[in-house]
């Protein structure tokens, strides 16, 4: 019972059912392509000529998956391995058996069985075939490496002031001038605004904001009782 689970891959592999794994295959993949006695290379080329969303490395320590497998000859309903490259004999056809597998744990996830025969353009069109495969399993799956993490909704905030022609400073970075002003791409949380214009006494509020919300704040300013670097004249004030 144990040998027949242990050899359940490769018995669908030869029927021709691909197998995928719960994890999908995501963009940007490190693969590395196995030199098959000469098979590696056809298949090096379709990847690149059909856009197979993936990379391509030269080393296998580099890479997160690799792709192998073997080509068999088949007579009729007999089969005989044989080690690439293969030549065929009169009207013999030949599959290629593909696994992309983890290079840590050898855990299989694609493997299909592909014609190589002449009557299917060779290596050539197997190869091709396994690229469009992977292209468009990756894509259905829409897995996309380096996914950035969903962020919360920016705050903004909405400032006038009375009078206006005011500076307006959030957490210290100058934003604009009033009548209004509209500050966005703000973080949820606290922030401190100041409105500051000449003759008029120095604004200032701590806010705290929450994801998404857009907020009005409104600065009611006071005359300064002494304008800074005015001069004053006693009796004519």
């Amino acid at each position: 019972m144990k040998s027949s689970i242990l050899y359940l891959p490769l018995l669908l592999a030869a029927a021709g059912i691909s197998l995928s794994a719960a994890e999908p295959i995501l963009y940007g993949t490190r693969i590395y392509v196995h030199p098959m006695d000469g098979f590696g290379s056809y298949l090096y080329n379709a990847f690149r000529v059909k856009g197979v969303p993936v990379e391509l490395v030269s080393r296998r320590e580099a890479a997160e998956l690799e792709l192998t497998g073997n080509e068999e000859a088949e007579e009729g309903s007999k089969k005989k391995k044989l080690r690439l490259p293969f030549w065929p004999d009169g009207n013999e056809n030949r599959v290629a058996i593909l696994r992309l597998q983890k290079v840590t744990t050898g855990e299989v996830l694609f493997t299909k069985t592909y014609s190589t025969s002449e009557n299917n353009n060779g290596r050539r069109g197997g190869a091709e075939a396994c690229a469009a495969d992977l292209e468009l399993k990756i894509r259905q799956e829409g897995m996309k490496r380096f996914t950035k993490a969903p962020q919360a909704p920016e705050a903004i905030i909405k400032v006038v002031s009375q009078p206006g022609e005011a500076d307006i400073e959030v957490d210290g970075a100058f934003f604009g001038v009033t009548p209004s002003v509209e500050v966005s791409r703000l973080k949820p949380g606290p922030h401190v605004i100041v409105v500051k214009k000449y003759g008029y006494q120095r604004w200032e509020r701590k806010v705290e904001l929450v994801a998404g919300e857009k907020q009005v704040v409104t600065a009611e300013l006071e005359a300064a009782a002494v304008i800074p670097g005015k001069a004053r004249i006693s009796g004519l004030e």
